[in-house]
């Protein structure tokens, strides 16, 4: 079990002193001559096994269903985040230094929750409590706790990112870009901040954008029908079962059908005259 130590209310960073190379503390691995870090992507994962983290290996940002399916018996994700992993097994995946490594998200590890940030720009205003952050090839990872459900959420800025069996890829990972994921403040350095203190923009919050709904849109074609699927199982056909496991690829089925209803909740059947679908 993790555990956490608690952060003063006042706490606070702001997006743009990410940007203006605020605090750079380090966190698991050895110094590289270039002052950065040289752990291997297996130290890594031993580090988040052993801090009560659940990893999963990923080829790129796709889970490695051959090298799950070895240990477990089936690539799902959804079966990993539930049985979770030892330490040999972690050392199965990652002896191959190819192979990058990811965490789980909600109860596998502790409750975490990840606010995913691609666009910077459009949380200048957010209060965010110091915590473990890590660069990524397009913006960040900062890692929070919760004690309290928290839901998956999608925003123009980003993610949040708070329930098995989605993960974030993790440190010391290689970006499709080529740029390696690192601590920018490290799990050493922090204890993870509680979420119920972030505070996001209510614009941000509670509202898409035009631009933002105008991708959603053709999301469907574009990066889930064409592309592969978080969850897939790569056995046969497999993974197209996958995609009611999905909830990018429901919401973009259920927007085709002009139901706009979140998640779980009711929605007006389109079909015959049916409120409470």
């Amino acid at each position: 079990m993790i555990q956490h130590e608690s952060h003063p209310s006042d706490s606070s960073t702001r997006i743009e002193e990410l940007h203006a190379g605020g605090a750079s503390l380090e966190g698991v691995g050895a110094r590289s001559e270039d002052g950065g870090l040289s752990a291997s992507v297996l130290d890594a994962a031993l580090d988040y096994h052993r801090r009560g983290f659940a990893p999963l290996p990923l080829r790129g940002k796709q889970p490695a269903t051959d090298l799950i399916r070895k240990t477990h018996g089936t690539g799902r994700t959804t079966t990993l985040a539930g049985r979770g992993a030892d330490e040999e097994q972690v050392r199965f995946w990652f002896a191959d230094p190819a192979v990058n490594v990811g965490v789980f998200c909600g109860e596998p590890s502790g409750g975490l929750v990840v606010v995913d940030v691609d666009d910077p720009a459009l949380l200048a205003e957010a209060t965010l409590p110091l915590t473990p952050t890590v660069t990524t090839g397009r913006g960040y990872h900062l890692y929070y706790r919760t004690d309290v459900p928290v839901g998956n959420e999608r925003h123009e800025w980003g993610e949040i990112r708070a329930q098995a069996p989605l993960y974030v890829v993790a440190p010391a990972s290689v970006h499709d870009s080529g740029v390696r994921y690192r601590w920018r403040r490290g799990l050493g350095d922090l204890a993870l901040a509680d979420f119920t203190h972030v505070r996001l923009p209510e614009r941000t919050k509670n509202a898409r954008s035009d631009h933002s709904q105008q991708q959603d849109q053709i999301r469907p074609t574009k990066a889930v029908l064409l592309g592969p699927c978080p969850t897939r199982d790569q056995a046969g056909e497999g993974w197209l079962r996958s995609f009611d496991r999905d909830p990018r690829a429901v919401e973009a089925m259920a927007r085709a059908l002009g139901i706009e209803a979140p998640l779980g909740k009711p929605f007006r059947y389109i079909l015959q005259d049916e409120r409470n679908a």
